[in-house]
C-alpha cells in the first residue's frame, strides 16, 4: 500500500529503504527523528489499538495484514 509509505514521509517520518519504489514491500517501517521520539510514538500507537511492532529502532507497519485504506489513514492521523 503506497498510501501509507507517502502519507508517514508527508509527516516528516523517516522511512526504511524497502520504501523506495524499487524495493517496494509490504511491510512499511518508520521511524521519527529520534530514538526516544520513535518509542513515543510506538506507545502512542498501541494505546490506540494500532498493531504495530518496534525492531531495531523502527516501527514495523504489516500493511498486507487485514488493513484498508481506512485503516491506514487511522494510522495516520494518529500520528499527526
Amino acid at each position: 500500500m503506497q498510501s501509507g509509505a507517502i502519507g508517514a514521509s508527508s509527516l516528516g517520518l523517516r522511512l526504511s529503504a524497502a520504501s523506495a519504489p524499487e524495493r517496494r514491500a509490504t511491510i512499511l517501517c518508520f521511524q521519527a527523528d529520534s530514538s526516544d521520539g520513535t518509542e513515543k510514538l510506538y506507545r502512542k500507537l498501541e494505546a490506540n489499538q494500532v498493531a504495530v511492532s518496534l525492531r531495531h529502532g523502527m516501527i514495523r507497519v504489516p500493511l498486507y495484514l487485514y488493513n484498508t485504506e481506512s485503516d491506514i489513514d487511522h494510522l495516520l492521523q494518529i500520528i499527526k
